[in-house]
């Protein structure tokens, strides 16, 4: 999965410089996480750091290529009467999303809203924990990943912008699929959920690596009149 979210990336760079993007950034940023908790397990939070790479193949449409992680120290409940949490040992947070952003340009101010797809990778290493000595070797768990959320770049000038965004992301760690009949007919439905759901903000700056002011629109309105 790692090995194809990284074929992934090199398209990312591809697209940008065959199809002579309009714009190409790539961008740094750090802040905090809140990874997210089961009822009786608290995953922690803590400081976490974002990089990506930005292509724009026309304006008002980006696709970003992002890798984010943190490191928080989780802890389960052992008694569900007594607030007795025991150290499950130490959790990275890895999620390698690829965003497709619609973004709105005001002067040298973009808006921008975002979806994700890709994976999330959690490593649990070992740790003696709570009053039972509980023992965690290694877990190492690969999940499809989803993520939503918006923010702003702010172009000091031509090569440099500060960027701010939050987000929320979640693992897929189960699904379905139902097949129904009734006297109306026949239909199928898909679902998918997730118990742990992340959320970051953080700030960075992004640097233009490319930028052409002669690029089509994503938002240009039709020609009228029958005029081509």
């Amino acid at each position: 999965m790692i090995k194809k979210l990284a074929i992934l990336a090199l398209v990312t760079i591809s697209m940008g410089i065959k199809t002579n993007a309009q714009q190409i950034e790539l961008t740094g940023m750090a802040g905090y996480m809140w990874v997210g908790q089961y009822p009786s397990v608290k995953l922690g939070n803590n400081m976490n750091f974002m990089a990506g790479l930005y292509v724009s193949p026309v304006e008002g449409l980006g696709i970003e290529f992002s890798y984010t992680r943190t490191e928080t120290s989780p802890s389960y409940r052992n008694n569900y009467y007594y607030d007795d949490y025991g150290n499950l040992g130490e959790l990275t947070t890895e999620y390698y999303l690829l965003h497709i952003m619609r973004e709105t340009k005001m002067d040298n101010i973009t808006l921008y809203g975002l979806f994700g797809l890709g994976a999330g990778h959690f490593i649990l290493t070992e740790s003696s924990g709570g009053r039972f000595g509980n023992t965690i070797d290694r877990a190492d768990k690969l999940k499809f990943a989803i993520g939503l959320g918006a923010g702003m770049k702010a172009y000091l000038s031509d090569r440099i912008a500060l960027r701010l965004q939050t987000r929320i992301m979640a693992p897929i760690q189960y699904g379905g699929l139902s097949i129904g009949c009734g006297t109306g007919g026949c239909g199928t439905g898909v679902s998918a959920g997730s118990a742990i759901i992340s959320w970051d903000v953080q700030g960075g700056i992004s640097l233009v690596l490319k930028k052409e002011d002669n690029a089509s629109s994503f938002n240009a309105q039709q020609p009228a009149g029958g005029e081509f």
